[in-house]
């Protein structure tokens, strides 16, 4: 009996891993595909970090920019409401 639920429950997992698989392959990116290196990105003793962040957001249409800073700004909004949740756990302790 042990062994057929652990059976079931293989078969289970199985499904679900092919499910997770199906589910990512059929996301669409809106990015070109092919790996673009832009000029300023490019290894070499002027490498600047800023120059070369700036040079890959420049890759990027106006949609995929303001849904990138949407996402990274809502991120404020966790950290916000992280802190709140703490201090009154902290208030009520």
């Amino acid at each position: 009996m042990k062994s057929f639920l652990w059976g079931i429950m293989l078969v289970l997992v199985g499904l679900m891993a092919c499910q997770v698989v199906m589910a990512e392959s059929t996301l669409v990116r809106d990015l070109a595909p092919g790996l673009q290196i832009p000029d300023a990105a490019r290894p070499g003793p002027a490498f600047d970090v800023d120059k070369a962040t700036e040079a890959y957001l420049n890759l990027l249409s106006p949609e995929q920019r303001e849904k990138s800073d949407d996402y990274f700004e809502g991120g404020y909004w966790l950290q916000l409401w992280q802190l709140l949740y703490g201090l009154a756990v902290a208030g009520l302790l």
